[in-house]
């Protein structure tokens, strides 16, 4: 009798001949040190019309190059399949058509799986696709002038810790990371994938909603620690979709448009296109040099998101009365939030920047002191101006000396106190109890609390003097 299979087809696949497939190709496959192989034989399983590797021959580039033009750059592809599989069609072969519309190479490795050290082979076989990309792209009719590293789930994860492992001096110039698995380590990120200090690596990032929450709870620590080591980065969250959409004939919304989103990413002008960008004043910026000339205001705060947050959460009452007195505060900073129906803090948007530099190395000071070289502080007398020193200066190099001087420069009355108020936030133990941040980095109501606490005795001191 023979063995019943459910849902799948299992066979082993002998990879074609590259030159008889596609005679323009000098090499369709290559192993690891760049030898060309004429075919592979990998034990596969045909699901729902997915073709997935159960059992890898040995792990090899398949070079797919874009022929419809003129390459911007090579993309290595990892497909997903949590270390045990790899979905070579629905997050390979599928996504290298995609890639080629945006105008990307595309090297598609299949990376060691389904034994008990398959992460760190795959990690290992990953460097090596790089180095070898890198070292030989030219050779193999790849541009690998620029080098993007791309994953589905667990490639996610391996693309991740690809970044990581490079440092970065040697990361890629952009990542993409889709649905990525086993970034979170309870409520932190895995070590192993923590953005390195100084990347100038771009980061795209998409999960779904109703994804697993431990995985989506990564996804954005991760697109956070970006954000705070002043990485150019773009998040999207999905409203459904699940786990392991990736790009299939017939989607439908949500999951559909997922594509075009990162092509316009891959295809945006970068710093030193002559169309990038340049500063101009957002819609914010406009309305706090207009709030300014209408109001006088005794107190004037300074910071990123978590500053931000204050307004929404004085309107909350959260705050203590000296810190929330709405008629006395302005905010100048370059958070980007808005407070949720249910009290939660929304920090899905990006910082409202305006300041790129040529070679994209901005950083949070920068942003702060273009908005007090362009008017929002003008015609302020405030008794107290108070600079949050945290994340923002200590992970990306921004220095509170210069915007400190840049005050100075505009309010040269203001009283200067240096107040360290973060031993407030922690336990017996030195932890962060998310009672007071619940993310670990923006304060919850309870949180705030603390935090216009620790002001309130100096603001108060001062107004009696």
């Amino acid at each position: 009798m023979k063995p019943l299979i459910l849902g799948a087809l299992v066979a082993t696949f002998i990879v074609w001949n590259a030159r008889a497939a596609n005679p323009d190709a000098a090499v369709e496959r290559i192993d690891l040190e760049g030898r060309p192989l004429a075919s592979v034989s990998n034990e596969t399983v045909i699901a729902n019309g997915d073709l997935r590797v159960v059992k890898l021959d040995k792990p090899n580039l398949q070079l797919l190059p874009c022929r419809e033009r003129t390459a911007r750059g090579t993309v290595l592809l990892f497909p997903g399949g949590g270390y045990k599989i790899l979905a070579v069609t629905k997050e390979g072969a599928s996504v290298a058509q995609v890639l080629h519309q945006a105008g990307y190479d595309v090297a598609l490795l299949e990376y060691t799986i389904d034994r008990p050290d398959a992460r760190d082979k795959a990690l290992a076989d990953a460097l090596a696709a790089v180095r070898l990309l890198r070292q030989r792209g030219k050779e193999f009719g790849l541009r690998t002038g620029t080098l993007g590293v791309m994953g589905f789930s667990a490639g996610g994860h391996l693309a991740a810790r690809v970044m990581h492992a490079l440092g970065a001096k040697e990361g890629p110039d952009f990542g993409v990371l889709i649905y990525p698995a086993y970034l979170d380590h309870g409520q932190e990120l895995q070590p192993d994938v923590i953005p390195p200090a100084g990347a100038k690596t771009a980061i795209f990032a998409l999960i779904a909603d109703n994804d697993q929450p431990g995985w989506i709870f990564g996804t954005k620590a991760y697109i956070e620690a970006c954000q705070a080591s002043g990485q150019r980065q773009e998040f999207h969250l999905l409203h459904g979709g699940g786990h392991g959409f990736g790009i299939e004939l017939n989607q439908k919304p949500p999951v559909a448009g997922w594509p075009d989103l990162l092509k316009a990413f891959l295809n945006a002008p970068k710093p030193g296109d002559a169309d990038y960008p340049q500063p101009s004043p957002s819609a914010r910026h406009t309305e706090k040099v207009r709030a300014v000339k209408s109001g006088n205001y005794n107190l004037v705060l300074i910071g990123d998101s978590i500053t931000q947050c204050v307004a929404a959460y004085r309107r909350a009452g959260e705050l203590t009365a000296q810190v929330a007195d709405g008629q006395h505060v302005f905010w100048l900073d370059i958070g980007h939030v808005f407070l949720r129906p249910d009290g939660s803090i929304n920090t899905n948007l990006m910082p409202d920047r305006i300041h790129p530099n040529a070679d994209g190395a901005e950083t949070w000071a920068q942003h702060v002191l273009w908005r007090i070289d362009h008017g929002e502080p003008d015609g302020l007398a405030p008794r107290h101006v108070v600079l949050m020193i945290g994340a923002n200066n200590v992970l990306n190099g921004s220095d509170a000396d210069s915007i400190v001087a840049g005050i100075r420069a505009k309010v040269p009355e203001a009283k200067c106190d240096f107040l360290d108020g973060g031993d407030k936030f922690l336990d017996a133990k030195g932890n962060i109890p998310k009672s007071l941040m619940d993310d670990a980095i923006h304060p919850t109501p309870t949180g705030y609390r603390f935090w216009s606490a620790a002001l309130e005795p100096v603001l108060k001191e001062d107004d009696e003097k």
